[in-house]
């Protein structure tokens, strides 16, 4: 009991998100772990996928459910912020799948014109943002 208490302070602590196979550290990361990224990786058809790409990784949280998932050789993510491409790295490497995971310190479009590969899976969880029709027609906005 004192153990599990101590391990969730710990965890508490570094900001570390366990799932039954790995743990996603996200300290750093803009972008936490939330439900919507939780079950969009849960839910993704990957069963017959040989290569995936993640796009704007985070902490990595998409391709690790997906390395967990499938046996795809090559999963590759991308990530334009440093923070969250360091933490990206970290989890990748601390993960049980760490030799099919790799991580790219770019921009979208920087990574298109550096690689040729092709993917068969492309997936991203954008962060999203929800405008109140109020705000759209505000009637205190100049004329």
């Amino acid at each position: 009991m004192i153990c599990q208490f101590v391990d969730l302070l710990i965890c508490q602590l570094y900001m570390i998100f366990q799932f039954k196979e790995f743990s996603v550290k996200q300290e750093h990361s803009a972008m936490k772990i939330s439900t919507d990224g939780v079950l969009l990786g849960a839910w993704a058809p990957v069963d017959d996928a040989a290569s995936v790409l993640d796009i704007g990784a985070g902490t990595g949280l998409l391709s690790l459910m997906i390395a967990q998932r499938c046996d795809a050789p090559l999963i590759d993510a991308v990530e334009i912020d440093e923070a969250a491409y360091i933490e990206c790295t970290d989890n990748f490497e601390n993960s049980p799948w760490g030799d099919r995971l790799f991580c790219y310190h770019a921009s979208f479009e920087e990574l298109v014109t550096e690689i040729d590969t092709l993917y068969d899976f492309i997936i991203s969880n954008p962060p999203f943002y929800y405008i109140y029709p109020s705000f759209l027609h505000s009637r205190h906005s100049s004329p």
